[in-house]
This record gives structure tokens, C-alpha cells and sequence, in this order.
């Protein structure tokens, strides 16, 4: 099942005009996200004893293919939450930003290159760090694990932190299936009454036959009828009776009109 929602697009003919649509619903909402944010801002904040500002970008659906271009050259970190499974996405040289602020290297990192172990393992602390937060905001539990082969994620978004930091950090979600509700046993509704009915066939009379419908009329139908049941206009019962035969034809016998 794909959900939509109505979305406001504006009117390429007039920029004042919004127009209605459904669109794709992201499944990440934008109110996580801001306290994703937020407790990052917090804890990135005391961790580098600087005043450091996160902006958190929309989420926006996230297709399997970008998906795997964006985590090719970078280092993800998956953590679990009530909200759902995040994965943090960090490319290289914003990885070497991290490291160069955590050991208070003053010039930024030259070049795109690969981390040294010692270098990881700084990242690899600061994420755990991070998300250390998260617990009270989205129901974050135990410590970020960095993969090789993220698991595959349906909404992302973007965290960029002001200097001294100024790196750009992804965050995406799969939100975790719904759970089924509450259910009975089939026993507790054996003695429960159920009334139903079946529409067993259709056959054309004109207006005049059933105007002048009386009791005790048979009229010729295609398809059986059972022992009782109703001759319906529409969604509407004008006659009461029983199935029975008329020769080699199934008919219908009118026993009283409904009014």
C-alpha cells in the first residue's frame, strides 16, 4: 500500500496560486527530524566546547538507488529507535573535518583520503557520542555500529553544523511496521449473531411487470434462488418470496410486496 498525502504545489501561471495534489507521503516526520536536530546541536555543542548551531534540511523519500550512491564514500553508523532504524551518513572529508576539530587542528584537512584506524575510531566516538541524546527524543537505544553495508532506508535528511565544525551529516529513517492490534479468540464469537446477505443474480423485466407485481406472481429468472429471498429494484427490496422451478427455468414467486 503506498500512503499520499495532499500537498500545495505552486501555479507555474501565477506564483500567488497554490495548487492541490497528492503526493508520495515521506516517512520521516519533520518534527523528529527538528529534535534529532536539536539534541545533536545540544551535544555537539558540549562536546566541543563551542556554541555550535545545527539547520536541519526536510526530509525528503529516499529511492534505493541514491540510497546506495550516497553511502558509497561515506561512513554510516546504524542505531535503533522506537521511532524507527536510523542510519547516520558521514561522507570522508566531512569525517576529516571531525577529526581535525576534535584535535584542535586550526586548518581545515587538504585533500580526500582514507582515515587512519586512530581516525575512525574518533568518528566512531563522536557519532556514539552524539546519539547519546537522542533517547529522550526518539526513543534511541543502545550505541550507534558502524556498517559496511547500510540496510536499506525509505526517508532522509540533512543536519549542517555551523564553525567550528561546518561539516553536513545525513540521518535516515525506516520507519518500523505497525503493530497488529489487540485480538480474540474465534471461540468468544461462536454465539454471535451475523446477519448477511448474497446477491444471486440479475434478470431485466420491463416497468409494466413490475408495477403490476401482485402476490402469487412467478416470474422466470437465469440463476437458482434459495427458499426464501427478496426481488430487488436497485438496492431496494419491492418483493418478498421463495425460488422454486417453472418447467426447465428457475423462478421466482412473489408471496408479499415490501412498500
Amino acid at each position: 500500500m503506498i500512503v499520499r498525502e495532499l500537498a500545495w504545489k505552486q501555479d507555474p501561471r501565477d506564483r500567488r496560486l497554490r495548487n492541490p495534489h497528492f503526493a508520495q507521503r515521506v516517512p520521516f516526520n519533520l518534527d523528529t527530524a527538528t529534535a534529532i536536530a536539536r539534541a545533536v546541536e545540544q551535544r555537539a555543542s558540549e562536546i566541543l566546547g563551542a556554541a555550535i548551531s545545527v539547520d536541519v534540511f526536510p526530509p525528503v523519500r529516499m529511492r534505493p538507488e541514491l540510497w546506495a550512491q550516497l553511502c558509497d564514500d561515506s561512513l554510516t553508523f546504524e542505531v535503533s529507535a522506537e521511532c524507527g532504524d536510523l542510519t547516520f551518513v558521514i561522507l570522508r572529508k566531512n569525517a576529516q573535518r571531525i577529526v581535525a576539530c576534535a584535535l584542535g587542528e586550526t586548518t581545515s584537512p587538504q585533500g580526500d583520503r582514507i582515515l587512519s584506524p586512530m581516525e575512525t575510531h574518533v568518528v566512531e566516538r563522536f557519532v556514539t557520542e552524539l546519539s547519546s541524546g537522542l533517547a529522550a527524543v526518539c526513543g534511541a537505544y543502545g550505541a550507534p555500529v558502524r556498517t559496511w553495508s547500510p540496510a536499506a532506508r525509505d526517508a532522509y535528511c540533512e543536519l549542517r553544523f555551523s564553525s567550528p565544525l561546518q561539516i553536513v551529516m545525513g540521518v535516515a529513517l525506516r520507519e518500523k511496521a505497525a503493530q497488529a492490534g489487540p485480538t480474540i479468540s474465534p471461540d468468544v464469537l461462536a454465539d454471535c449473531p451475523v446477519e448477511c446477505s448474497v446477491q444471486v443474480g440479475i434478470a431485466a423485466f420491463d416497468i409494466f411487470t413490475i408495477a403490476g407485481l401482485t402476490p402469487g406472481d412467478v416470474l422466470p429468472l437465469e440463476t437458482k434462488v434459495g427458499p426464501y429471498a427478496t426481488l430487488n429494484v436497485g438496492p431496494d427490496p419491492i418483493a418478498a418470496g421463495e425460488g422454486g422451478a417453472l418447467g426447465d427455468r428457475t423462478a421466482f414467486k412473489v408471496h408479499e410486496l415490501i412498500t
